[in-house]
């Protein structure tokens, strides 16, 4: 997987509910889902654009938009369209079921309530870990709660910078806006801070006098994802969508089991509190995966042909008979061409669409054999 830090010589351009994306299937939006939570209301309020697409940041994705201001009007009129100047902005992942609601909200108010912040770019990441999973997302500003002190990471690393768990919100504003002066400093249009130069160290340098917090030798290491939260979970229940695309009739057997909120996870899957396991049957009979084991479970692809136009394939179709084989230990990502949009941010099987088939993990092989050479790249253990 290529790992070079890019350079961008545009500003970013990620869609949102207002900043609407033609794609080869028409308008694209996203929208911002801050901690992944939705209220029954709000998804009842979604059913009508589905399918709908998840996100590896929690957000939902409407496809096929042909009016953008009746879609926004919907959002607003349902509280998923707080603020028009920082819809784009509201990029916040969390625990799942870690309890982090309270963070997530008084971070999404301050966010929106500072206007220097709109300006930054639609692909900035913040993370709120409360269980040690979404650290491994490698937001541009993650803060560990549990800890006393809490640690705060920058781009996935720990910056040595560590505050009190009341300052936890502050930390995360101070980064954005650390972000933005050193972006400034360097004249660059970076859309993450990874892509700045020594960025951990300076922007943490910036950050410290504004915190008056202490800075320490880094010591934390961000794990691998752990388990996705799939199954009988401790007051819940998980399931994963089936390479992120979410129909009208999974959203109805959802809706139906649902209790007060539905939580997108980064995952590409939902979790359901409060519901117990006894909804896991209906949920699967609508093609959910509520297996651990399936070979869908940590299974994600772009979205391919016909909704992408550098696509070199109907990605979807060929995983769909890639993953018929069923265990696997590592997750895999079908991608239609180089840019690989929404691959994992930890260890995966890289599966790339080229002009004659495939690559696994860059080794060619054919479409016929794509099924077995998936099969055995999951397998082995790195």
């Amino acid at each position: 997987m290529p790992t070079a830090v890019p350079f961008r010589q545009a500003a970013d351009s990620c869609p949102g509910a207002l900043q609407v994306h033609e794609a080869a299937d028409g308008g694209l939006a996203r929208v911002r889902i801050p901690g992944g939570v939705v209220s029954l209301t709000q998804w009842r309020a979604l059913l009508p654009f589905a399918p709908l697409e998840l996100t590896s940041r929690a957000n939902l994705q409407i496809r096929g938009v042909t009016d953008s201001d009746a879609l926004a009007a919907r959002l607003a009129d349902v509280g998923l369209l707080p603020s028009a100047t920082h819809e784009r902005v509201r990029n916040i992942v969390a625990s799942p079921l870690g309890g982090a609601g309270p963070v997530v909200s008084a971070l999404d108010r301050a966010l929106c309530a500072d206007g220097e912040l709109s300006e930054l770019p639609g692909r900035f990441l913040f993370a709120i870990d409360t269980d040690r999973d979404v650290v491994s997302l490698g937001a541009d500003v993650t803060v560990l709660l549990g800890a006393d002190p809490v640690p705060v990471l920058l781009a996935g690393v720990d910056s040595g910078l560590r505050v009190r768990a009341g300052q936890a919100v502050a930390a995360l504003i101070a980064a954005a806006r650390c972000f933005l002066l050193e972006r400034a400093a360097q004249a660059s249009k970076a859309w993450r801070l990874s892509e700045l130069d020594d960025a951990v160290a300076r922007v943490a340098r910036r950050m410290q006098p504004a915190l008056a917090c202490a800075l320490v030798e880094p010591s934390v290491l961000a794990p691998l994802r752990g388990a996705d939260p799939i199954g009988a979970l401790d007051g819940a229940v998980g399931v994963v969508v089936p390479l992120g695309r979410l129909t009208g009739t999974q959203m109805d057997a959802i809706t139906e089991v649902a209790r007060n909120e539905i939580i997108v996870t980064p995952w590409r899957g939902v979790v359901l509190p409060g519901v117990g396991p006894e909804a896991l049957a209906p949920l699967a009979e609508a093609g959910l995966v509520t297996d651990p084991a399936s070979a869908w479970a940590s299974a994600s692809a772009c979205t391919g042909l016909p909704g992408c136009a550098k696509s070199r394939t109907d990605v979807h179709a060929d995983a769909a008979t890639a993953l018929r084989n069923p265990g696997a230990l590592l997750p895999v990502h079908f991608a239609g061409c180089a840019r690989r949009c929404g691959h994992p941010a930890d260890v995966h099987v890289d599966v790339l669409a080229t002009t004659d088939g495939y690559q696994v993990d860059g080794e060619p092989v054919p479409v016929d054999e794509l099924p077995a050479a998936v099969a055995a790249a999951r397998r082995i253990k790195r």
